[in-house]
């Protein structure tokens, strides 16, 4: 029984592990003359997830994952993890790997 829990614990950290990075370090990009949304990596956790640019191609300091016109694969997902803050997430990561 020990390891049943001990599996799913480890299960729910990996699950607010992915979560936090997803929330920290994640954006996606919208151009404002061009459909294409762009899911991209950033290199300042605290800075926003939703960022819309004026000019296609001039996000040089992000580093691209997917484009795709319209949406990106899994962007309400990525959607609903933005609305929760950062330090939520944290706090949750760090209660669950100190118990």
């Amino acid at each position: 029984m020990k390891t049943k829990n001990n599996r799913f614990k480890s299960v729910i950290i990996l699950l607010f592990g992915v979560l936090t990075f997803c929330k920290a370090f994640t954006v996606i990009i919208s151009y404002k003359d061009d459909p294409t949304m762009t899911l991209a990596l950033k290199r300042n956790p605290i800075s926003s997830n939703i960022i819309r640019h004026y000019e296609y191609g001039k996000t040089d300091e992000y580093l691209h994952i997917i484009s795709d016109e319209n949406e990106v694969l899994g962007e309400p997902l990525l959607r609903s993890i933005y609305r929760i803050p950062l330090y939520a997430y944290l706090c949750v990561f760090f209660i669950l790997i100190k118990y």
